[in-house]
């Protein structure tokens, strides 16, 4: 585990509580209510205080909810006593802590741009590992349009050092080449509101390739 991004993570949740009530769900999920079947297994990864648990446990999903902040996770605890949500604690960069083909859905909203490139080919990999054959990613992450701090310090293309967190702005070109082995179903550049401010982002969804295709 990275000491740093663990306390980073950590503190933010510690000293930002307050920051559950501005960072509220803007119904993004929606668009994707026909991947959700009662029962189906999902992953909400890097879930932070929770604010897409709502909407995927409303859709009838059996949700792992996981962050590498136990601050958030803690948070998460004192707000849902749901039978159908599990949550656990793990930092990205390990191996996941689940066998293969495990979940039918895997969620990452704003959380995969806080990697750069080598540690961003692993991640891939092992959500291509532990989604089941024509399991679903659902997506979003900072595009290279989003405004970055004036005191930034670009640590190697598109990813960017600021505050004590790398976060990496993403072309679309870029995203298209690290999930050039899923099938992309979407992949759109929007405008969306967290923390009170404007980001640009990329959303997108993909498909694991079955593997007689691979």
């Amino acid at each position: 585990m990275d000491k740093n991004s663990y306390q980073y993570w950590n503190s933010f949740y510690s000293v930002s509580k307050g920051q559950k009530e501005k960072d509220r769900y803007d119904n993004w999920l929606n668009s994707y209510k026909a991947y959700f079947k009662s029962g189906i297994s999902v992953l909400d990864l890097g879930c932070g205080t929770g604010i897409n648990l709502p909407a995927l446990l409303g859709f009838g999903a059996n949700v792992v909810a996981s962050d590498l902040s136990e601050a958030a996770i803690k948070i998460i605890k004192d707000s849902f006593s749901e039978e159908k949500l599990k949550l656990l604690c793990f930092d990205m960069k390990d191996r996941f802590p689940f066998i293969d083909n495990t979940f039918d859905i895997i969620v990452a909203d704003l959380w995969l741009h806080y990697f750069g490139n080598e540690e961003m080919q692993h991640i891939v990999g092992e959500l291509k590992r532990v989604l089941k054959q024509n399991g679903k990613l659902i997506a979003r992450v900072h595009s290279i349009n989003q405004v970055r701090p004036s005191e930034s310090i670009e640590i190697e293309p598109g990813l960017y050092y600021c505050d004590g967190c790398c976060r990496k702005y993403f072309t679309k070109e870029e995203i298209q080449t690290l999930f050039s082995c899923w099938t992309m179903i979407s992949l759109k550049e929007k405008s969306i509101h967290r923390y009170g401010q404007e980001k640009k982002v990329f959303e997108f969804s993909a498909t694991k390739i079955s593997k007689w295709s691979e």
